[in-house]
């Protein structure tokens, strides 16, 4: 998909992850990390993540590099606020 702006992709990417049933290992394997009370860790995440592209493997690596090049692991720490709809329901 082709977005003319930032946030419409992150959503998409979000809504993928969280309901698609591809990404089942990944939502389990970030439940068990909350359930441990360890941080999130999006670097050990992103192996759950091979089924997003058709090179799989690859995408992952590819994933890892661009966390691991730009210090993407210090947003594992990073608490975000909720955000209302345009109805003013928070989502």
């Amino acid at each position: 998909m082709i977005f003319q702006i930032l946030k419409a992709s992150v959503r998409a990417y979000k809504n993928n992850l969280n309901t698609h049933n591809a990404y089942e290992e990944f939502r389990e394997a970030r439940a068990q990390m909350r359930q441990n009370d360890e941080q999130i860790n999006g670097l050990m995440l992103a192996k759950y993540l091979k089924a997003y592209a058709a090179d799989g493997e690859r995408y992952v690596l590819i994933l890892e590099d661009i966390i691991e090049k730009n210090s993407l692991t210090d947003f594992d720490k990073a608490v975000l606020l909720p955000t209302r709809s345009k109805t003013g329901v928070l989502l």
